[in-house]
């Protein structure tokens, strides 16, 4: 039986390019990897050789591509008050339920580099972002840290091109 994780990380694109090379080390260390993202990230985790891009039909919509962004990280508010201010926080929140379900369905080990994420909760990782926030450390160290990957790790990044796509 192989050993099978899930990323749990499903945007945005910075964050999926910074995580990537956590997914090619544990597909290195013999993971198959699973990584659940917003539709409107699955086209580029496909690129990653390495890991299986799941779609949970779930997409980030106005607050990714509009003008006002939606805030992620506003910390001491209930699931209901942050959805009353940003509305579209309702789909980050309904993507996480999504993405636990998808691990617990399929029997999958948790890779967890995600924080400061509406919907996400995940009690160690805020804590260890607050412990990060407050000694001056950067948050690029705090995603391998939470998931054991050495940060040297950060440097490899691997992807395909699909040249046929990009002429178009």
């Amino acid at each position: 039986m192989s050993k099978k994780c899930a990323i749990v990380q499903p945007g945005k694109l910075g964050d999926i390019i910074i995580c990537a090379p956590i997914a090619q080390y544990y597909a290195d260390k013999g993971y198959e990897v699973y990584w659940p993202v917003f539709e409107e990230f699955y086209n580029t985790v496909k690129r990653f050789d390495y890991v299986t891009p799941v779609n949970l039909g779930v997409s980030l919509g106005k607050s990714y591509y509009g003008k006002q962004r939606m805030s992620f990280f506003r910390g001491g508010n209930t699931t209901q008050e942050i959805i009353e201010r940003e509305p579209n926080a309702a789909k980050p929140i309904e993507m996480f339920k999504k993405i636990e379900n998808f691990i617990k369905d399929n029997d999958l080990e948790t890779i967890d580099p995600c924080f400061s994420f509406v919907g996400h909760n995940n009690k160690h990782n805020n804590d260890m972002t607050t412990e990060f926030i407050n000694t001056g450390r950067n948050w690029i160290d705090l995603k391998y840290h939470l998931v054991d990957v050495p940060l040297e790790e950060r440097w490899n990044f691997n992807f395909s091109r699909n040249l046929e796509s990009e002429e178009k």
